[in-house]
Formats: C-alpha cells, structure tokens, sequence
C-alpha cells in the first residue's frame, strides 16, 4: 500500500507573533478532515527566492515492514534548503485529542524566528490506528517536501513522541554540510521525545490508558511481534541522528521508565542521546512554553536548527 501526498494548500494567510511576522499555510495531504499540516513560516524582511520547482518531481519507495512510504525524489533546482521543526501531538492516539495541544510551543519557536510545522493525523476512532497514522505521517513528510521543506527536527509529546521517534527512524538521514544537497527527499536531522511513549511493548504490559498501545497497534505483541519491531522507538535504534528525551519524574500518564531505558539503550550502541529529568513536573508540564524543561528543549532545538538552516 502506498501514500501520495497531494499537497493541496486550502487555507492560507498571515499573523503576528510577538514581533514576528508570519505565513501561514494549511496543507491538506489526503482527503480526510484530519489529514493536514499548518506550516508557519516567519517572514523575513527582505524575503529571497528559496525554491525553483520548474522540473518534476519523482516519487521513491522506501519500505519499513508492511509499511511502504511514498517519499518525493526532486530533480529541482534548490537555491536554499527550508527547515522546519515538526510537531505531532500525543493523546494515546485517540481521535478527542488534537493538535492544539502543541501551539503553545508552536508560537514560541515561531517567536524565535523558526520555521515551524504542526501537523494533524487520523487517530483511532477518526480512522487512524494501525497501519494509517503512520501512512499519514508518511504523507505529511511528501506535502512539507513540496511545499520546500527540506530538513525536518521531530518534536513530539506522549504518543506524539512515538511518532516522531518513528518518523526520524524511517527518514533519510541528514547531514551537514555541501553533501546534505545530493538527497532528494526531506531527511530528518534531529528528535526530541517529550514524554513520549518510547517502549511499546512495556506500555502494553503497564496496559497504560485502558488498552491505548493495542488498540492503536492492532492487538498484542503475541500476536503481532513484527508491528511492535518495526514501530516501537526503544527497537528502532541506532538513530544515527542527534536525539533529546525530556520527561518530569512526577509523570503519572507515561512512566519516565520509558525514557531511562531508551537513553541507555541508545547511548550503549552510540547514539548521540541527551536526557533531560525533570524532578517537579509532569506530563503537561513539558508541553508549557513557562517550564523549565522546555526552556531547556528550546535552547536545544534552536541550536540544532540553527546549524542545519546556516
């Protein structure tokens, strides 16, 4: 089975941010009504052509499992490759949560000047669950391709931390320098878990949420090892990317067992893994642009865009 995106743009206009002038486009990338990314775009003050997307664009398949992912290759001329930081919000996959939960963050990176994208997903009960939300995680990735985005940091909560976790694992991988321009696709350059749901298999076992990792997946380990293998983040390593978990010990939602075992599991096979313990806060607080842990995960975060937008 393979996802298209069509990159439709229905919505678009401007804003003001603090200071910061900013675009705004909503992208649908399928034909549902959960099937889009808003992309938020600071507005220089003497604007510069950045894209020339004269020549057609070629698809390419990669495959990961059962899932096959419909990637853009680009015979496209690019005066200067876009980065964004994408977020994917949480909420056990469920289809009463959605993307609001990230635009307080959203507008505080946009209020540093940073290109960002917040994207939403067919969820269980909206017609996600397995195998579709990663399908359209997939699709999201082809519409901000199109759209000139080319180098992407992951950013998610909760089960958003999963997905982007799982995001960063089936993407190219990015580099730094002259070399990043011979890719033809959009490569994710850097992660951050918040709170994130970075072991399947354990959150089945905790039976976390009333059955949330199941229902999602599809059924039990047991029964479906190989849809755990190939979606579980603690399973996905080696990144070979750059990777920041962040979670506060008073978490009653996500246990930051979690985190501790994938940030030595990482670290022990040479992943570069920065862990972020956060002694008084819980699982929202991660998520509040006036938390300690977030001023920190933004100092992060802009420090990684900065050195692949240079």
């Amino acid at each position: 089975m393979l996802v298209s995106a069509v990159g439709e743009v229905v919505g678009w206009g401007g804003l003001l941010v603090g200071t910061i002038k900013v675009a705004w486009d909503r992208i649908m990338y399928g034909s549902a009504e959960d099937q889009f990314v808003d992309l938020y775009t600071p507005v220089p003050e003497h604007p510069t052509e950045m894209i020339d997307l004269d020549k057609p664009l070629r698809p390419r398949i990669r495959r990961v499992g059962d899932i096959a992912v419909y990637n853009l290759g680009a015979v496209a001329s690019w005066r200067r490759p876009r980065t964004a930081v994408l977020f994917i919000h949480g909420g056990y996959w469920r289809a009463q949560h959605d993307l609001s939960l990230m635009e307080e963050l959203v507008h505080d990176l946009l209020d540093s000047g940073l290109e960002v994208a917040n994207v939403e997903y067919r969820r269980v009960g909206s017609g996600g669950g397995w195998p579709d939300t990663f399908f359209d995680l997939a699709a999201a990735m082809d519409a901000l391709y199109q759209a000139g985005v080319r180098r992407i940091i992951t950013v998610g909560h909760s089960a958003g931390g999963q997905l982007a976790l799982w995001l960063a694992a089936v993407s190219e991988r990015s580099t730094i320098g002259p070399e990043a321009e011979l890719h033809s696709s959009v490569q994710v350059s850097a992660a951050v878990s918040l709170a994130g749901l970075n072991d399947l298999r354990l959150g089945w076992e905790l039976d976390l949420s009333a059955g949330a990792v199941q229902n999602f997946i599809g059924g039990t380990p047991t029964e479906f090892p190989d849809r755990y293998s190939w979606v579980s983040p603690i399973e996905l390593i080696p990144m070979a990317i750059p990777i920041l978990l962040v979670h506060g010990r008073m978490d009653a939602n996500v246990p930051i067992e979690m985190t501790l075992s994938y940030a030595a599991a990482g670290r022990a096979i040479g992943d570069s893994v920065d862990l972020l313990e956060m002694d008084d806060e819980d699982h929202f607080d991660v998520i509040r642009s006036s938390s300690r842990s977030w001023s920190l995960a933004r100092t992060w975060i802009i420090s990684r865009y900065s050195q692949l937008a240079d």
